[in-house]
């Protein structure tokens, strides 16, 4: 079966809001129809280690997604800060549009902590909470955050 036809190595594809990471693609030990052997989930949630088929490929409307950081390499001008990469690696406009759907989402207080365990999740650990809090000020210049400060003793 041609690459073409089927999941390939190394590519992410979208299904609706599910992605599926391609690891390999192999045939079964059992009855040799091939597999495409990657991780299913959904931003911000953990994923799991699965097998799809070729009927999955086939009538589920799997379609490929563009990988982060290929604008960098093709111009070979890469950021001077790299970010910790994860398994869609984690390019500036990727991250803010995954931030952005899941605030839009997921209503309610978004605490630096809580974009760090999204990008934890989604990402692969590292350290994240400069990067969070950076896109959470993002946003709220955005308009989708409204900012609002602890009160600590002795403040108003």
């Amino acid at each position: 079966m041609s690459t073409l036809d089927f999941f390939d190595p190394g590519n992410t594809y979208q299904r609706r809001r599910w992605l599926f990471q391609c690891l390999a693609v192999s045939p079964s030990p059992f009855n040799g129809e091939i597999s495409a052997v990657g991780w299913l989930y959904r931003p911000g949630e953990p994923a799991t280690a699965t097998a799809l088929d070729p009927d999955d490929w086939e009538h589920a409307g799997w379609v490929e997604t563009a990988a982060a950081g290929d604008e960098e390499k093709a111009t070979g001008t890469a950021s001077a800060t790299a970010t910790p990469a994860g398994p869609l690696g984690a390019g500036t406009r990727n991250r803010l549009n995954l931030l952005r759907r899941t605030v839009t989402e997921n209503r309610g207080e978004w605490p630096t902590r809580r974009a760090q365990r999204l990008y934890e999740h989604t990402y692969g650990p590292g350290d994240w909470h400069a990067t969070a809090r950076r896109d959470l000020q993002t946003l709220h210049g955005e308009g989708l955050l409204v900012l609002h400060y602890p009160t600590w003793k002795g403040r108003p």
